[in-house]
């Protein structure tokens, strides 16, 4: 997987570019739609759209794919516990994505 699509992705979700984040989106589930990083950006995108149900249901995705992925992990119980926390885009701040 082309880490600077995923890369990308997160710039757009992160300055709420919702125009071209779907734009990226289609590239990405065109190049492999079982990585749960895209099923992390899928539920990031639904829950700032506010759609927390459809959110969830991608981080479950997200974990179905990977039990381990911490990203997907934080942003369900972030969810269940009334958005106390800040979205965790699964960038480690800044840093490339750990495929």
């Amino acid at each position: 997987m082309n880490t600077s699509v995923l890369n990308h992705a997160i710039i757009c979700l992160k300055q709420r570019d919702l125009d071209n984040l779907s734009i990226v989106l289609s590239g990405l589930f065109e190049s492999d739609p079982d990585l749960p990083q895209y099923h992390l950006i899928l539920g990031i995108y639904h829950e700032l759209t506010h759609h927390d149900a459809l959110a969830m249901r991608h981080y479950r995705a997200a974990l179905a794919l990977d039990g381990t992925y911490t990203p997907a992990i934080n942003n369900l119980y972030r969810l269940g516990d009334g958005k106390h926390s800040p979205i965790d885009y699964g960038d480690g701040k800044g840093k490339p994505w750990n495929l």
